[in-house]
């Protein structure tokens, strides 16, 4: 479990705001690890997962890559932001109501 960054505290605000019941670090057991998920809305079973800079190299992106596929196998959908996209509330916004087509 980690500190909560600024995107991820206002991405959690913002879709409050937009009437979502949010879970902040919510633990994902797959059987071989547990991961803390940044936010989680149960109703859509969405993993949303905040990604600062250190995720945009080759190494973390493989180990994203491999953490959003090990979640998926479990039933949850993901969606990945960035730091800057994550605090912007027309580009949130936008992600979760794609994110709700496709889900629902």
């Amino acid at each position: 479990m980690s500190t909560a960054s600024n995107a991820e505290k206002t991405a959690y605000r913002l879709l409050t705001r937009m009437g979502l019941q949010v879970i902040r670090q919510y633990p994902i057991n797959t059987g071989r690890h547990v991961y803390f998920a940044d936010l989680y809305i149960p109703a859509l079973r969405l993993i949303v997962e905040i990604d600062g800079g250190y995720h945009n190299s080759k190494d973390q992106q493989r180990k994203d890559s491999n953490r959003s596929a090990n979640i998926r196998r479990l039933g949850y959908h993901v969606c990945r932001l960035s730091n800057g996209d994550a605090k912007n509330v027309q580009k949130l916004q936008a992600k979760i109501k794609m994110m709700q087509k496709r889900i629902r």
